[in-house]
């Protein structure tokens, strides 16, 4: 992905933003099976993430091969073969659950492993990368254009909070000591932040979509309370029969 000879703004804003995230991103260890040790970021540790020790021979090991048999610690004798000290303690300190989940990746810089503006510009400090983000200048003239939009000011509003990560989502809630706990209360998911609420709640997108499908097809628009009201009835149900089949599994 090239940035090209006359970009626009947006254009390049993106590719700074790809740039950004590659610094910060890093894979979670859990069952170490899609993790190439020499080759992936995996390591607490940046900028790299990877080893600083390197063995041409084992260019293709997994992470799971370091593991103790037990699956509940590190394999420390096969530790001290293949990597340096500094390796070795940092790889030490990441801990493993004997029942893990698959691997995935996660942003280095939160607690939760969530990208947030914040800890970005952070990143983009530590690595110079704000000379080659896009100006204030022309970050302000963006602004200018987007609230000149034909838009509902609610849908206006909605997306310059959701960019600024104030939306009032369970993560925010809980930060600002309002909620006891970070869940969405329409999927039950841990980490309601920003992204979820907007786009990888299941129960809310799936419903959000299937209103703007039928819509398209002729159909009379609900009221967003409708939809809300309507949203909490399905994620109801669906609790009702996760709670169903779980009693039927006993």
């Amino acid at each position: 992905m090239t940035i090209g000879r006359s970009p626009s703004y947006i254009w390049k804003s993106i590719i700074w933003g790809r740039e950004l995230l590659i610094k910060g991103l890093r894979k979670r260890v859990g069952t170490g099976d899609t993790i190439l040790v020499f080759q992936d970021p995996w390591l607490p540790r940046p900028f790299s993430f990877k080893p600083t020790s390197f063995n041409h021979s084992h260019s293709n090991l997994l992470v799971k091969d370091l593991m103790a048999e037990t699956r509940i610690g590190w394999n420390v004798d096969l530790l001290r073969v293949l990597f340096n000290e500094a390796d070795q303690q940092c790889i030490g300190s990441i801990p493993l659950c004997k029942f893990p989940k698959e691997d995935s990746w996660m942003w280095h810089y939160t607690v939760d492993g969530s990208y947030s503006v914040k800890s970005g510009y952070y990143v983009a400090s530590q690595l110079n990368l704000t000379a080659t983000s896009p100006s204030k200048d022309e970050f302000s003239i963006w602004w200018k254009k987007f609230w000149k939009l034909h838009l509902p000011n609610k849908v206006l509003n909605c997306n310059w909070r959701g960019f600024h990560e104030i939306l009032p989502t369970s993560k925010g809630l809980q930060k600002r000591s309002i909620l006891p706990h970070s869940n969405c209360l329409i999927c039950g998911f841990s980490n309601e932040s920003n992204g979820h609420a907007v786009f990888w709640c299941r129960v809310a997108a799936w419903y959000v979509w299937s209103e703007r499908t039928q819509i398209v097809h002729g159909r009379e628009q609900f009221s967003p309370t409708v939809v809300v009201s309507r949203i909490h009835k399905l994620h109801a149900e669906f609790s009702a029969k996760l709670i169903s089949s779980a009693l039927g599994a006993e």
